[in-house]
């Protein structure tokens, strides 16, 4: 039986590949795979740098919608508000990020039927925002 011997130009060769492969694996890995945290929240409205973020979960029939502030690049405090109408009757939801932090994350339930609105502002009540469609907001 004959046995084909390595040489050493062969082995660091292979080496080269495996190791080129290995590393391509990982950098799209990082890449493409960001945790749910990161991919799934659905800025709806910008002010000052201050996003104001949503992203809903499927509670038997109806939804839940999570929702929070992201105001890490802003320079001061922002307001996210949520306005929710439902059979005529509107509820609004309200919470804080101070400057350069995340806000809490607050959640809120939507059935068929409902509508949202979103709005960012200052506390001196300057802001923006307006309504989004339940299919634009992205899954949890």
């Amino acid at each position: 039986m004959v046995r084909r011997m390595s040489t050493p130009s062969s082995r660091h060769t292979l080496r080269a590949i495996v190791l080129t492969a290995i590393t391509a694996l990982v950098a799209a890995s990082i890449a493409f795979l960001a945790t749910p945290a990161q991919a799934s929240w659905t800025t709806t409205t910008t002010v000052h740098d201050a996003k104001f973020q949503l992203c809903r979960v499927k509670k038997n029939d109806n939804w839940k919608i999570k929702f929070r502030v992201d105001n890490r690049r802003a320079k001061h405090g922002h307001y996210g508000t949520v306005f929710r109408v439902r059979g005529g009757k509107t509820t609004s939801f309200r919470i804080w990020a101070k400057r350069g932090k995340f806000s809490g994350v607050e959640t809120l339930g939507w059935r068929q039927g409902d509508s949202v609105d979103t709005m960012i502002s200052e506390r001196s009540g300057v802001g923006a925002g307006g309504g989004i469609p339940m299919n634009h907001i992205r899954r949890c």
